[in-house]
């Protein structure tokens, strides 16, 4: 509760997905009052090399789970990856990004 939470559709393969999360990883002292939640639709076998290659077990606010329901597509019609979803602490979505997202304008739409 009062944080902001991004929520990111990503494919364990995407290279632009593993490039965009080595660089909130690299950054993540400018997100401490951020909550991050990787979110895909592919197996969890693959969802797990993901996150075992980018460690994404050392970041307590960094969480990664499976899409089971198609319930990100289904709800913003769009499928690329990575989607990254900027909601403020209030719950309201403030930002979408479809594709990679430019560090600097995700850093500005998360942060304010």
């Amino acid at each position: 509760m009062g944080k902001t939470i991004v929520l990111i559709q990503f494919d364990p393969a995407c290279r632009d997905c593993q490039i965009e999360t080595e660089e909130i990883l690299a950054n993540i002292s400018s997100f401490k009052n951020t909550n991050f939640y990787l979110i895909t639709r592919h197996p969890y076998d693959e969802m797990m090399v993901f996150h075992d290659h980018l460690k994404l077990n050392t970041y307590s606010n960094i969480k990664i789970g499976i899409d089971t329901a198609s319930v990100i597509p289904k709800q913003f019609k769009i499928r690329s990856t990575p989607l990254t979803l900027i909601f403020d602490e209030n719950k309201i979505l403030r930002a979408i990004f479809s594709g990679k997202a430019d560090l600097k304008d995700l850093t500005k739409s998360i942060n304010g």
